[in-house]
């Protein structure tokens, strides 16, 4: 298993405080694939065995937990604000 290391802004922590376990890391996952040198990646995969290894649960559990954790954080709405920039990040069906 690689490690993988990320940091997050104080907006960031802030914005998913109210996250459940599984969502947080689901966000985690997603955002140790993104290469802050780059363009953002469209779309990011992850798969139940990463999500298994990454969280160090069994990967028998993993696909019910990656898919509630994905279907869960659809319905959230994460949004970064601060003075100088737009919003960095927003998560949900978009209306």
């Amino acid at each position: 298993m690689s490690t993988k290391k990320v940091t997050l802004s104080n907006a960031m922590v802030r914005a998913a405080y109210n996250l459940k376990l599984n969502q947080k890391r689901l966000l985690l996952i997603a955002i140790a694939q993104v290469d802050p040198h780059k363009s953002l990646p469209r779309p990011i995969y992850i798969t139940a065995h990463e999500f298994s290894e990454q969280c160090g649960i069994p990967l028998k559990y993993a696909y019910d937990a990656l898919r509630e954790a994905a279907s869960s954080l659809c319905e959230q709405n994460i949004k970064i604000f601060d003075n100088v920039h737009p919003p960095t990040i927003s998560l949900g069906r978009s209306s």
